[in-house]
Order: structure tokens, then C-alpha cells, then sequence
């Protein structure tokens, strides 16, 4: 019964275009971002931080055509960069400290995660005959025959798309965390949205470069030229990914409403100087 919902609920919205669907991702991942800091705190951040980051390094293996774009794309976007919203507001109302703590968290977190389905994967697959030889009905555990190559063709990335992953990651956060707080002390924690698209635009470039470097260049077979690396790979994910860091400035403002009872100090809109009594240094 259950599987069968999930099926036609897949099915249904496979109809759906696709921007209507990126849409519905967009408000359940940051939705469910500021509920999380709501009830949780940080604590709650740190957890949505370690979930997307193998959520879209899983995401990213679906590539959807999108009519507003040339050529299809990978997802995992949306929900990779909401992890920057997630640092800021840390960053915003704990300091620089916690976020770069969480930023640590978010890269342990996924190199532990591919460790252990290493391991899990290394394990020898169940055959036919080992199923008849127990004295088990085979048609029992029929479902489990084909896993293994299922489970291998998600969980397997080539070491190289691996490597650069996690680089990438902890390159580019570091980079957010550092020029979001270095622009706080110089704009004495005024333009908050000033300082949200400046500090993600540079970490997305350093992701996108670091990333396609690593990937493509230094661990590529085939190395693929820095023209093309720049223009498609660099720039043009650079663009998407300063799009939604526009729409995180909103949510940036947005998490001083749905601040947890811990954080108790006043929100000063009127002089766009947010602070918080809790924040280390």
C-alpha cells in the first residue's frame, strides 16, 4: 500500500515541469531549514547541514532538462546551496567559531558517511544459491538479488568526484564563513544582505573552481581545457548558484523570526544591525 502511494505520487508529479518541482524543493529545503533552527537551534542547523550534504552529492547523479536552460543539469543545487544559508545563520547569531565548527561537522559528516557504505558495499552480495542452500524460498528474497548493482551505481562515485567533493566544500565554506565575518566587523553587523550575496558569490566561485580543478583537470583521464571549465562548469553554475543566494538574503532576515527561545536579544531592523547575546567571537 505504501509503496504503491509513493509510486503514483512520483509518477504525478513527473508531470509536473520540472521548474514547479524546483520550486517545491526550494521551499521544502529552506522551510524545513528555519523550522529546524526554530526547535532545534544550532544543533538543528548542524543536523541539516550534515543531511544536505549527502543528499546532494546523491541528487546530483538525476540530470533534469529545464526549458529555461540550454542544456540539462544535475541537480542537488538547491539543496547544496542552502547549506550556505545555513553557515550565515550560524554565523549571524553564534559567530564565527560555531560556524566554522559546523562547517567541520559538514565535512566529517560526509567523509564518514562514504566510509561506511564502503564498507556496507565491500560485504558479498546474496545469491540464488546461497538463499536455496539455507532452505529459504528464493522468490523471498528476490528483492535483494539486484541491490548490490543498484546500491554500487549510488553509492560508488568515482574517488576522483569524491575528493573534490569534500574539497570543494570545506575550501569554499571556509572562504563564506571568513568574508561574511570579516564583512560584519567592517559594516559594524549593518547591511545584513550586503554582506549574505557577497560572502556566498565568492565562496560559489571558489566551490565551482576548486571543484572542476580537482575533478576534471588534476584527476581527470582526459583533462578537459580551462576555456571550457571557466565558461561552462565555473560561470555557468555560478549564475544559478547567485540566483538562490539572492533569495537567501530574505531568509536571512527571516531567521531572526523564527530564532529559538535561547537567543533573546531584540531584532534591530530599523537599523539593520543584527546581534545576538549568545554570539562568540
Amino acid at each position: 500500500m505504501g509503496n504503491a502511494f509513493f509510486i503514483t505520487l512520483i509518477e504525478t508529479l513527473n508531470q509536473i515541469s520540472p521548474m514547479w518541482v524546483a520550486g517545491m524543493e526550494f521551499f521544502a529545503a529552506y522551510g524545513a531549514l528555519l523550522l529546524l533552527f526554530r526547535f532545534f537551534g544550532k544543533e538543528g542547523l548542524f543536523a541539516y547541514v550534515a543531511i544536505a550534504l549527502i543528499l546532494a552529492n546523491i541528487q546530483v547523479l538525476k540530470v533534469v532538462s529545464f526549458p529555461i536552460l540550454p542544456d540539462p543539469l544535475a541537480l542537488g543545487t538547491i539543496v547544496f546551496v542552502s547549506t550556505y544559508l545555513a553557515i550565515e545563520i550560524i554565523n549571524e547569531h553564534y559567530g564565527k567559531k560555531e560556524a566554522l565548527k559546523l562547517v567541520s561537522l559538514g565535512f566529517a559528516s560526509y567523509f564518514i558517511f562514504m566510509l561506511l557504505m564502503t564498507i556496507a558495499l565491500s560485504f558479498s552480495p546474496l545469491t540464488e544459491a546461497q538463499v536455496i542452500e539455507s532452505g529459504s524460498a528464493p522468490a523471498s528474497f528476490a528483492f535483494a538479488f539486484p541491490m548490490q548493482d543498484h546500491l554500487m551505481a549510488i553509492f560508488s562515485p568515482a574517488p576522483s568526484i569524491f575528493i573534490s567533493s569534500l574539497l570543494s566544500f570545506a575550501a569554499s565554506q571556509v572562504v563564506n564563513v571568513h568574508v561574511f565575518s570579516h564583512l560584519k566587523r567592517l559594516m559594524k553587523k549593518r547591511l545584513l544582505w550586503v554582506r549574505g550575496v557577497i560572502s556566498s558569490a565568492l565562496s560559489t566561485i571558489m566551490d565551482n573552481l576548486v571543484f572542476s580543478v580537482f575533478a576534471f583537470i588534476i584527476f581527470a583521464k582526459e583533462p578537459i581545457g580551462w576555456d571550457v571549465i571557466l565558461c561552462s562548469y565555473v560561470l555557468g553554475v555560478f549564475i544559478i548558484r547567485l540566483m538562490l543566494a539572492v533569495f537567501d538574503t530574505p531568509m536571512l532576515y527571516l531567521s531572526y523570526l523564527f530564532r529559538p527561545k535561547s537567543l533573546r536579544a531584540p531584532i534591530p531592523f530599523a537599523a539593520d544591525a543584527p546581534i545576538s547575546s549568545t554570539e562568540s567571537k
